[in-house]
């Protein structure tokens, strides 16, 4: 019990360090994506810590978010090759979240029984009809070359208020930026991360661009989300 203590103040420390990020866009409350972006925050501090309770409540979170497929155009700038690595954050899933805390979780009896009674519920999520919501968040994964830019269409409703969430690989820095169909720029994240959000209400319904830039020298595996 201590050490789950011990793990919820760490992440929250974490949480609250994230905030503090003053080169981050302030973004309106948006619960589906702000349940994403936690999630996503847990892992990484699970990940970094080797801590299975981490991944195991990222997990959770992402159980009870009903994402879909993301339909939409998407090119990439250059023909540049990719670059191989071995490094890199894997991808932040249900399946790989469960999976690496099983391998973290050691001989503590209170973990494991935790994981197995996740694992129990995310098997009747998965095995039950479809819970992808028309509508709701949208997510892809993708990889963008060293140096080269992706390039996403996507359509946002007018009046509604819009996000577009990066999480990359870990290994280089991502720049993101979104543009109206008339090439007005709606905002941009450049901080020196690879986990990057832009928040806007559009005034009309319509295709938006949106750049994903790798400033590094090797490729990076990342997953976009929209709402």
């Amino acid at each position: 019990m201590k050490k789950t203590i011990f793990v919820l103040l760490g992440i929250l420390a974490f949480q609250f360090a994230q905030a503090q990020d003053e080169d981050k866009v302030s973004v309106p409350a948006n619960p589906m994506m702000e349940s994403i972006r936690l999630a996503n925050q847990l892992a990484s501090y699970g990940y970094n810590n080797y801590s299975a309770t981490a991944l195991i409540e990222a997990a959770k979170i992402l159980m009870s978010v009903p994402t879909q497929e993301l339909i939409a155009d998407s090119t990439q700038l250059s023909s540049s090759s990719e670059n191989t690595k071995s490094s890199g954050r894997p991808d932040i899933t249900v399946d790989r979240l469960l999976a690496d805390a099983a391998l973290w979780a050691g001989e503590d009896k209170h973990i494991t029984d935790y994981l197995e009674d996740v694992k129990k519920e995310y098997s009747s999520i998965s095995s039950g009809p479809s819970r992808g919501a028309t509508g709701g968040p949208q997510s892809a994964i993708s990889s963008v070359s060293a140096k080269d830019t992706d390039v996403w269409t996507v359509t946002f409703r007018g009046g509604s208020r819009a996000m577009v969430v990066v999480n990359g690989d870990g290994d280089t820095d991502l720049d993101l930026y979104v543009y109206d169909e008339n090439g007005n720029l709606m905002g941009k994240d450049i901080d020196y991360s690879d986990y990057c959000v832009v928040s806007w209400t559009p005034r009309w319904t319509g295709p938006f661009t949106v750049k994903i830039i790798n400033r590094g020298n090797v490729y990076n595996r990342y997953r976009i989300y929209t709402n």
